[in-house]
């Protein structure tokens, strides 16, 4: 006997793509699952490097190709053919014709964006880059000779320069507003009036987020990478070696800056003896693995009262149960201890150590705005003087949270993981059989008796293997549901967020099931299946588990 041979479905999460994660069994393609999640590119994942994983997006068009008419040209002219910073052919030298001589792409993109662009001189030995924003324009000056910045724009967040090579710079900047129109100038120091010069130019990008991410192609569309819309999410989290299918409900984060911590969405406060919190962006690697956390610096300044406070908050309109996370690490290279909390003052004292760490908070909001607060606080336990590193903050409206949805001026909807194998090609005599999964389930109950289903859509026909949400006492179930909707068997209490191998094997109305090789209990029912009565695999709409 062979289990494998025997099977009519096996998925091991491997082989997948955008919108489709492939079954080894049937491979006729029956059994692979399809995923719907929506337009957005808000769904995240840990990957095999440990580091989160979000979806990336170059929002301009004709990216290398500044020849195209994407790209308008005001006093200056393109050629193609030129060497790149990458060793290629690809790159363009731009030259001017008068003053403010350029080239430059309307579009219309709002939130903490990034704008780069790969430069060199040639007779001009400065650059620019600019972006049009309403209200504000950003922009960067940079001396191409010898590689550093001039002159910035006060509504910049951040820039920076990147030396790559054989007199090659990568130039960037972020701002935070709506963006109308990118462009770029050859220059002389800090200006661009001369009415002659030329620099080379190659790969303009415009994303999302405090950073510049590495290059994405676009030519009449915009062009997308890391985890895609539709992308079933391999997840590696806790440095697990094998994946698993990670399938959550859809939610929101409410933090409309996640990231952003320096933007007035959060507030600095000092109150009491305590100085105002300072926040400084693009400090430190995040878990992202890019240069995109921020510093907080709190100082009670010898403060002991509940009224001491130094620390950062954002408030967000809303009531009801509601789970938050941020992830924290000393900058210090010491532990300390800092203040999380909300606005009822449910709150925790948490230690922050040279490894980042997800730092969780959950409560029963009904009534009271949801908020979060990171700092230091007098009476708390939090040290007098702290020095931190932040990121990748999130508040739900639920009671347990879910991976991180990163935000960038706005709350984010992450819809839910949508997944369905049609097994009525390959299943067709449901009188008996034998489900087999791995499976984890969340810490946190939420009432909707998560679960993996084997069903018929269209009635009650199903077996459903299944966490008991209402009451959190790490019960797994079997609910065999035909007419009678009464026949369960259930386990004794198990390890949850943990993997475990569970089987539901049936046999006409016999029914009997197993976690981690022990039988669990066995059931003669009153109900029985065939013909195609259980033929789609599925997970309940508000499932969150993983499986392996």
């Amino acid at each position: 006997m062979s289990l494998y041979k025997d099977a009519s479905l096996v998925m091991i999460p491997s082989a997948y793509k955008d919108g489709k994660l492939y079954s080894i069994r049937p491979t006729d393609g029956d059994g692979d699952f399809t995923f719907s999640r929506g337009s957005n590119l808000a769904a995240t994942r840990v990957d095999v490097n440990g580091l989160i994983e979000k979806g990336r997006e170059n929002r301009l068009l004709q990216s290398n190709t500044f020849s195209n008419a994407a790209w308008s040209k005001t006093n200056a002219s393109v050629t193609s053919g030129q060497g790149g910073y990458d060793g290629s052919s690809d790159a363009w030298l731009l030259t001017k014709t008068a003053a403010s001589g350029r080239v430059f792409q309307n579009l219309s993109a709002s939130g903490v964006l990034t704008y780069s662009v790969y430069m060199k001189a040639n007779a001009s030995t400065w650059g620019l880059i600019q972006v049009d924003g309403s209200p504000n324009d950003a922009y960067v000056y940079v001396d191409l000779s010898i590689g550093v910045l001039g002159s910035v724009s006060s509504h910049n967040i951040t820039e920076s320069l990147e030396d790559v090579g054989n007199g090659w710079y990568r130039v960037s900047l972020s701002l935070n507003d709506t963006a109308t129109r990118v462009r770029i100038y050859p220059a002389e120091t800090n200006s661009a009036s001369a009415t002659s010069g030329s620099i080379y130019i190659q790969d303009a990008q415009l994303e999302a987020g405090l950073v510049a991410t590495d290059y994405i192609e676009t030519t009449s569309s915009t062009a997308q990478a890391g985890i895609l819309e539709d992308m079933p999410r391999l997840d590696y989290s806790g440095g697990a070696s094998c994946p698993a299918l990670l399938l959550e409900p859809q939610r929101s984060n409410l933090i409309t800056q996640s990231e952003h911590f320096a933007d007035s969405s959060w507030t600095k406060l000092g109150s009491g003896t305590a100085s105002t919190a300072i926040v400084t962006s693009n400090y430190a690697i995040s878990p992202e693995g890019l240069q995109n956390a921020s510093r907080l610096q709190c100082d009670l300044n010898g403060g002991t009262t509940i009224s001491d406070q130094s620390l950062i908050y954002d408030t967000i309109t809303g009531s009801g149960d509601t789970s938050a996370f941020i992830y924290v690490k000393s900058n210090t290279g010491s532990n300390q201890n800092f203040y999380l909390a909300n606005t009822l003052n449910d709150r925790i004292t948490a230690v922050a150590t040279t490894e980042w760490k997800k730092f969780d908070l959950n409560w029963d909001a009904v009534g009271n705005g949801r908020s979060l607060s990171i700092g230091s606080r007098g009476t708390t336990g939090s040290d007098d003087t702290i020095d931190l590193l932040i990121w990748g903050a999130q508040v739900e409206a639920a009671s347990y949270p879910t991976s991180y949805i990163p935000t960038y001026g706005a709350s984010v909807t992450r819809s839910q993981d949508l997944t369905t194998a049609d097994t009525s090609s390959f299943y067709t005599d449901s009188s008996s059989g034998t489900l087999f999964t791995e499976l984890s389930f969340p810490l946190a109950a939420d009432g909707n008796y998560n679960g993996w289903f084997f069903w018929n859509s269209t009635s009650y026909n199903r077996i459903v293997l299944q966490r008991r949400g209402d009451t959190g006492r790490g019960q797994v179930e079997v609910r065999i549901n035909n007419t009678t909707q009464a026949s369960i068997i259930s386990s004794s209490a198990i390890t949850l967020e943990d993997n475990h191998k569970m089987i539901v094997r049936w046999d006409g109305n016999e029914f009997t099931f197993f976690i981690d090789g022990v039988t669990i209990g066995s059931d003669t029912s009153t109900d029985t299946y065939s013909g195609t009565d259980l033929n789609e695999l599925a997970s309940r709409p508000t499932y969150n588990a993983a499986i392996i």
